[in-house]
């Protein structure tokens, strides 16, 4: 089973979307930083209790992880450490590692950890029938609406395969 990691960027996506319960059918390990859970409960409202019944793993940092993330900061000073320790889980755990943020995405790619966005997690819902064609069209718009900051021609296409076929 794959691991995803999710960094706040998507989760606040997600949110906005309605789709944090949904990502859960996926049946992969989805995980997030403890540090990602204090950044976004008190901007999105998430019951992080709830998400933890559906499977969500909130992953504590030992000593050695935060050591790892503190030579990370000093190599790539310009990221937020919250990023860095999203970043370092799915390093170490060999899992995917799901943001928002092009800066955090190419020090991923430059580094040999695979790394996706939003869209890709919204397209992985529709592929595996998770989402219908017209709950990932209402999902995106209101994703857009929210102010996500998404490749616009990504999301016109998207938005022209599913809103056109639901």
């Amino acid at each position: 089973m794959p691991i995803l990691v999710l960094d706040a960027s998507i989760l606040i996506d997600l949110s906005e979307g309605d789709l944090i319960d949904t990502i859960f059918r996926l049946d992969d390990n989805i995980i997030i930083s403890h540090l990602q859970v204090e950044e976004t409960k008190d901007v999105t409202g998430i019951n992080y209790e709830v998400l933890v019944k559906l499977g969500l793993k909130i992953i504590e940092h030992d000593g050695e992880e935060v050591k790892e993330v503190i030579q990370l900061a000093t190599r790539f000073g310009e990221r937020h450490i919250n990023d860095l320790f999203a970043y370092n889980t799915a390093k170490r755990r060999r899992g995917i590692l799901l943001t928002g943020d092009s800066g955090l995405r190419k020090i991923a790619v430059e580094n040999g950890v695979d790394c996706h966005g939003l869209l890709w997690l919204i397209e992985l819902l529709v592929k595996r029938d998770i989402l219908t064609y017209d709950m990932g069209c209402k999902s995106l718009k209101a994703i857009e609406r929210a102010g996500s900051f998404l490749p616009k021609t990504q999301v016109d296409s998207l938005l022209k395969k599913w809103c056109t076929n639901s």
